[in-house]
Parts: C-alpha cells; sequence; structure tokens
C-alpha cells in the first residue's frame, strides 16, 4: 500500500513512456478492469474528491491487482472533473501527473514512472455542468507481468492547473487480448468476498476461533484444458495484542462448491520475510505475509468455489523459541486472494507470442530458433533461389530477404497459394510463423519459416 509523499518514488523509475489515445478501436478482445483499492485525501463533495490545496499534497490512488496477461495493449480510461482554480467555472482541461508502475512485494517500493497527461473536456450530453473531463492513455502490456499488481496516483503539478476531482471508477484498464496468442497463465480477482471476523480500518481480522476469510469466484471457462491452478494469498500476521512483526503462520482451508458442500480441506503456509521478528508493537511494519493453496480438483475453476480460510491449530513455520506465547491473528480483504490457473491452449492455437527477430539473427543461430514463433519485418523475393544456398521444402516456398540476407518461407496453412504472382519483387511484408530447420549437409543448416499471416506494408 502506498502511503506518503510521491516525489521520492522518482528516484527509482524507469524509462517507460505514455502515449494520449483517442479511442481504442482496431484491438481484438477486449476486458474492462475496475481497481480493486481506492483511496484519496482530496475534499469530498458528492462522491468525488477534489484535488486543490495549494501545497500539492492531496492525491488519488487506484490499486489494480491481478491485472489479466496479454500482449496487446494496456490501456487506462481516465474521467475526470475540472474547474478554474479562481472561480471554479467549467470548460477547462484536467491537467496532472500520472505517477504508475508495479507496486513491490512486502516492505519493497516497486519500480514507477511518471508522465504528464492533459485531458480535454468531453462535451457529452450527460454533463451538462462541463466539468467533464475524459481521455485515454496507454502503455506496452509487454513490460508488465500479468500477474503484477499495478498502481497509479494522480497528483496537481501547478497552481495554475484547474482544480480537479476524480471517484473510485474515475479509472479503468482496458486490456487488449493478442488474438495470435491466447495466455497460458491466466489469472482471477475475486467475484466475492465475505467474512466473520473483525473489520479495523478496511481490513478484516481473524482473530478468534471459528473467524473465518471466504473469497469465491464464480465459473470460468478455458479455451482448452486446465492443467494446474492455485489460489494466491497476501494478507497481514500479527499478534493479537502486540502487533508483532515478521511472523509466519499456518491457516486452514476449507473448499466449497456452488451449493456449499465441501469439496477439499487442507491447510496453507503464510510465509512472512521480513526480518528481524520483533515481538513489540511495529505499527504494521511487517505484516505482510504470502501463500498459495493448490486446487486438488481443477473442475471447480469451470463450476465456481468457495475458498474459507480460517485460523489453525497447527504450529507455525518459526521454532517456538522464537514466537513463544504469542497468539496470531490474521487479516485481508478481497483484493487478498487471487486464482491462478494453466490453461493448455486447443488445437490449432499457439501458446505464446511471436518473438521480434530479423533473418540475420536466425541465420545466425538456427538451432536455437527451432520451433519459436515469430514476425519478421523482410521484403518479397518470390522463388529466386539464387539468392539463397538453402533449397526450398516444396515448390511453392518464395523467399524473403533483409539486408542481403535470405531465408525461404513455406505458405503452411495458406496451402499452395503462388504468393509471388500477388506480389511484386522486393515489397514489404510482414510475416508471421514458426521456424523449423533443414539439415542439408554436414555444414549447412537451413532455417525456413512455415507461415502463419503475411502483412503487405507501404514503402
Amino acid at each position: 500500500m502506498l502511503r506518503g509523499g510521491m516525489r521520492g518514488w522518482l528516484g527509482t523509475c524507469v524509462a517507460w513512456s505514455l502515449l494520449l489515445l483517442v479511442s481504442a478501436s482496431g484491438w481484438g478482445a477486449v476486458e474492462r478492469v475496475t481497481a480493486s483499492d481506492f483511496r484519496s485525501n482530496g475534499d469530498l463533495i458528492d462522491g468525488w474528491y477534489w484535488l486543490r490545496d495549494q501545497r500539492f499534497q492531496q492525491y488519488a490512488e487506484w490499486r489494480f491487482e491481478a491485472v489479466p496477461p496479454g500482449t496487446g495493449d494496456l490501456t487506462i480510461e481516465i474521467t475526470a472533473l475540472a474547474t478554474d482554480p479562481v472561480d471554479g467555472s467549467p470548460g477547462g482541461e484536467a491537467r496532472f501527473r500520472l505517477v504508475y508502475g508495479l507496486s513491490g512485494s512486502g516492505e519493497t517500493t516497486g519500480i514507477y514512472e511518471f508522465q504528464v497527461v492533459s485531458l480535454r473536456r468531453a462535451s457529452s450530453a450527460d454533463d451538462p455542468g462541463g466539468r467533464v473531463c475524459r481521455g485515454e492513455v496507454t502503455l506496452p502490456q509487454a513490460g508488465l507481468p500479468g500477474t503484477s499488481t499495478i498502481v497509479f496516483r494522480i497528483e496537481r503539478e501547478s497552481p495554475e492547473d484547474n482544480h480537479i476531482a476524480f471517484s473510485a471508477g474515475s479509472l479503468i484498464l482496458i486490456v487488449a487480448d493478442d488474438e495470435n496468442a491466447p495466455p497460458a497463465l491466466r489469472i482471477a480477482p475475486a467475484d466475492g468476498f465475505a467474512s466473520t471476523g473483525d473489520l479495523i480500518d478496511g481490513t478484516v481480522w481473524c482473530r478468534r476461533g471459528g473467524q473465518v476469510l471466504e473469497w469465491t469466484w464464480s465459473p470460468r471457462e478455458g479455451s482448452g484444458g486446465i492443467t494446474d491452478a492455485a489460489v494466491n494469498l497476501r494478507v497481514l500476521v500479527t499478534t493479537v495484542a502486540e502487533g508483532a512483526s515478521g511472523l509466519s503462520d499456518v491457516a486452514d482451508v476449507t473448499v466449497l462448491d456452488p451449493e456449499g458442500r465441501v469439496a477439499e480441506v487442507g491447510t496453507i503456509h503464510l510465509v512472512n520475510t521480513f526480518r528481524p521478528l520483533y515481538t513489540g508493537d511495529s505499527g504494521g511494519v511487517g505484516w505482510v505475509a504470502t501463500g498459495a493453496y493448490k486446487l486438488k480438483d481443477l473442475g471447480l475453476i469451470e463450476d465456481g468455489f468457495t475458498l474459507r480460510m480460517g485460523l489453525s491449530g497447527g504450529a507455525p513455520p518459526e521454532s517456538p523459541a522464537q514466537t513463544a506465547g504469542l497468539v496470531r491473528k490474521f487479516g485481508g480483504e478481497r483484493s487478498s486472494a487471487t486464482l491462478a490457473y494453466v490453461v493448455d491452449p486447443p488445437p490449432g492455437q499457439t501458446a505464446g507470442a511471436a518473438i521480434e527477430t530479423t533473418i540475420y539473427d536466425i541465420l545466425n543461430d538456427p538451432r536455437s530458433y527451432d520451433g519459436q514463433r515469430v514476425r519478421i519485418e523482410a521484403r518479397f523475393y518470390g522463388a529466386n533461389g539464387e539468392l539463397c544456398p538453402c533449397s526450398p521444402q516444396s515448390p511453392s516456398d518464395w523467399l524473403i530477404g533483409a539486408q542481403q540476407f535470405y531465408m525461404y518461407v513455406s505458405n503452411g496453412a495458406l496451402g499452395a497459394l503462388p504468393a509471388w504472382e500477388a506480389l511484386s519483387f522486393e515489397r514489404p511484408i510482414l510475416v508471421t510463423g514458426t521456424v523449423g530447420t533443414a539439415v542439408q549437409s554436414e555444414s549447412l543448416v537451413c532455417p525456413y519459416l512455415k507461415l502463419e499471416a503475411v502483412e503487405i506494408r507501404e514503402e
């Protein structure tokens, strides 16, 4: 959880970039993801938190747990209100600093980047007051692991900037799927959360026997067979009275089917890596513990299930000498549990995204590329066999080349179409396919591309 000032984050920034977009047209399937947590110290007026202080200490912050994996762009749809800082009149733009990045685990701070963003007035029929500003910002999904927790934080930059306001729904992530690369690892935040524990400052605590935390997942369909699955937990572990830090724990787990019947039982070790152990009141520092429960019945994912976690009578992982007399409690919330499962893609689909590479790199080490799915920018050279020392795999094969390096393309899924009749010589193209190799002599290993798709490019 991010606390305190923002300025100290910027020393650990990485060189990512943001691009303001007009729309998300041209994508394949998309998924809209809302924040699992929102907080702001702005002035609350009619459900919106206004950032308008002169010292720029007010902020709005969104936390997205377990962003779905993908190789397409990750886009943030942002909605804000804006008014003139002098007289409160509407009609201006919303300008602010957007800080974003991968949240650290445990007590680490993570890595963040920032960008100044300006949103224009939306000028829509649902904004009679003229205060709504809306726009989209996109960043490459390739640099963001699918299991990451991504944090966004907004601050005003200058006293000349308009006053701006946000709500919990002001940021929505739009994750675009790569149609050619169905993800093998799928991530699902809990669809529901309930507890018999004690709610304290947004965290539900189990500190007495019989108190439990429950997370529920709705039925999910995979594009193939589900081969492995686990519920990953990130909770707080401390002591009932002292508030000690660095403590691990063992919790009882019961998995229920959609009808509420017990499907399986087990335990989970909640491991806290914070050191040193401290038996006094740490004020919340060093309470984070993580663990995973591996599901035995994978059919529960397609049917839906509930995972119930309660205090265990088992011994914690530390030795008794270290923790004698400390009675534990653990706490969590809806975003504390994440389901992760692996799906084997159905026949005819590939499991990974194509690697951007060059003909030179493939020729330089063809065996390391054998079986790899690649994407290559090149030019079309028809059936001119004099350019390449290798032989084609079939009479319909044709050549691509770049920087005087050449390799054959086998039409593959496109059949025996004589592509050179449809393309002009040296026309720039983008080809996608899987690399194969053929040994033509002891000293000559010839790579070729089993074609999946070809895109004609402009000069």
